[in-house]
């Protein structure tokens, strides 16, 4: 913040001098942000709490500039007394949006949010302020969900000592901030290795001692191994390689047992498949045909699919997107649009931005649905990167530092490194 303050002619000779400019540090980068963000024509919000330093509330806008650059800005990162109720945190978005920084509501299409609870039921009250609001819950927190849900009686036991044990090895500790330059956070700031490496040994080898938990232990491994395959392959239930040979095995020729073994095996998974299979296929079903339709967006998958007039409904799962006039115009142009398609070989998602750079005036209606499509976010990441670099720059031993300070510090490191991204 140094070279911030000294940029505008404010000297630094004392503590109290930084104390004094924070202020009006934050003001010089909230009018930056406005100029910045008049850019875009349109927007959407990504929001989270978190309580690593104290409650803490980020939101974060996403927009595309008038050169096809993909930007996103923090516009609040804000201290809180306690956890935000939803009629308070609406309040606080709809405060951020269109008051402090003058959003006209009708440009924010979309809001991606993390699964708790009250993130929903705000959205819930600023949708009548934001009409084509796009409400979005974060897929991560939905597939890790779905991971806690599994239950494996061996294999959590032994991640749990596992990951303690070598926690505490200096060797691990020191290989982990030569790898990732960070300080390795250990299960005990009080206790060293010597009083817990002996005890957690010991319950490892308690399962290694035990056959029958050995051979469970190998069973929930594969199980494991064919349930990420499940994902992988869009959640398929029948199959189960792994599992099926090594019951198999243990069974040895026994169908009874064989099929005890398999079914015992499988329960550990199915209420974390549950979970994610309810929310993909219920409750998540429009948000899902949404991002199929989206695939009609990029230039490389669109050749395969080859769409037809019909297929441009599909698109229509956007609430942005559901008008008869901009169906019709994609409709008008779907010839010219695969006729430029065809054969191009892209490899990266910057490379199909630019593609549609290139050809914004000779697709225009396909150019401005992209633009906003591109604005939906199925994860709340750019949110957590903000917790992430807050929690890097402030430590524990800072909890007292002025939020002011905090606000500051972590809306200019994060929107600099931003707009470098850009240049």
């Amino acid at each position: 913040m140094r070279p911030f303050v000294e940029k505008y002619g404010h000297r630094l000779t004392s503590s109290g001098h930084l104390s004094e400019t924070i202020p009006l540090s934050l003001d010089k980068e909230k009018e930056t942000l406005k100029t910045d963000i008049s850019d875009g024509d349109e927007f959407s919000v990504m929001f989270d709490g978190s309580c690593r330093l104290g409650e803490v509330l980020a939101i974060v806008l996403r927009y595309i500039d008038t050169r096809w650059n993909i930007q996103q800005r923090l516009l609040k990162l804000e201290t809180l007394a306690k956890s935000l109720k939803s009629q308070e945190l609406a309040q606080r978005l709809i405060h951020c949006l269109a008051v402090e920084f003058s959003v006209h509501p009708e440009l924010i299409l979309c809001a991606t949010k993390d699964s708790a609870a009250v993130n929903e039921a705000a959205l819930n009250q600023v949708k009548f302020y934001f009409s084509n609001l796009f409400s979005i819950t974060c897929f991560n927190h939905v597939i890790d969900n779905a991971g806690k849900k599994f239950q494996f009686r061996i294999l959590d036991t032994f991640i749990r000592h596992w990951n303690s044990m070598f926690s505490q090895s200096p060797a691990v500790r020191l290989a982990w901030k030569t790898k990732t330059g960070k300080v390795m956070r250990t299960t005990s700031a009080t206790r060293g290795i010597e009083d817990l490496a002996p005890a957690l040994h010991a319950h490892l080898l308690e399962i290694f001692d035990s056959p029958e938990d050995v051979a469970d232990f190998k069973l929930e491994i594969a199980d494991l191994i064919d349930a990420l395959d499940g994902f992988a392959q869009i959640v398929q239930l029948g199959a189960y390689p792994n599992c099926t040979a090594l019951s198999r095995e243990r069974a040895n020729g026994n169908q009874v047992i064989f099929n005890q073994l398999l079914e015992r095996v499988k329960s550990c998974i199915k209420p974390g498949f549950q979970y994610y299979l309810n929310k993909v296929n219920i409750e998540f079903y429009d948000i899902m045909r949404a991002f199929r339709g989206a695939r009609l967006c990029c230039p490389v998958q669109v050749q395969g699919l080859q769409p037809t007039i019909e297929s441009l409904e599909l698109l229509r799962k956007f609430p942005f997107l559901d008008d008869d006039a901009i169906i019709n115009g994609l409709g008008q142009e779907l010839p010219n649009y695969l006729a430029l398609s065809d054969g191009v070989q892209v490899q990266t998602e910057d490379d199909r931005v630019k593609w549609w750079a290139r050809n914004a005036s000779t697709l225009p209606k396909w150019a401005a649905v992209v633009r906003k499509i591109l604005l939906v976010q199925p994860s709340s990441g750019a949110a957590e990167r903000v917790f992430s670099l807050l929690n890097s720059t402030f430590s524990k031993g800072q909890e007292t530092a002025l939020e002011e300070t905090v606000e500051a510090s972590i809306m200019l490191k994060y929107n600099s490194t931003q707009r470098g991204k850009a240049q």
